[in-house]
């Protein structure tokens, strides 16, 4: 007997109570010992870490989150583009970069990574909670304010 439907019904339910389970110390164990065993694989460890990393660094857990929400001016003078702070560097001259990931709206993970002086980059006072809300929503749910101060 074939139900439509029933497919995306079970693996929704696989999913909440996945969920579930997680919320719970043997579920978080046993979602660890998953996750090990998949970063054995050596195909799927290439993918499955970055990708972890990326979803870690959206939700804000871990030490793989964000550090800042920043504004480059991007992609003409006078116009400001989101973007978050990942890490420090300096170019082969010796001056200071900052990397920066910039998501695109409405699907942040598309994103694409841009190395910018220092000089140019925007701090601002957003969290990265309210930067992901304001980049999902396309610009629909704004803080009524964006604070911001230039590095250094």
């Amino acid at each position: 007997m074939h139900i439509p439907g029933l497919g995306a019904i079970a693996l929704l339910l696989i999913i909440y109570f996945s969920g579930l389970a997680e919320e719970n110390f043997l579920g978080r164990r046993m979602v660890s010992s998953g996750r090990s065993m998949l970063m054995r694989i050596p195909i799927i460890n290439a993918v499955y870490a970055p990708a972890r990393q990326l979803i870690d660094a959206f939700s804000g857990t871990g030490d793989s989150g964000f550090r800042q929400v920043v504004m480059i001016e991007y992609p003409r003078k006078d116009a400001w583009t989101i973007g978050f702070l990942t890490a420090n560097t300096m170019a082969a001259d010796g001056s200071p970069l900052s990397i920066v990931y910039i998501p695109t709206a409405p699907t942040p993970n598309s994103g694409w990574i841009a190395l910018i002086p220092d000089k140019d980059v925007l701090y601002t006072n957003l969290s990265v909670a309210s930067a992901m809300h304001l980049v999902l929503s396309g610009g629909i749910i704004a803080p009524p304010m964006i604070g911001y101060e230039q590095a250094g």
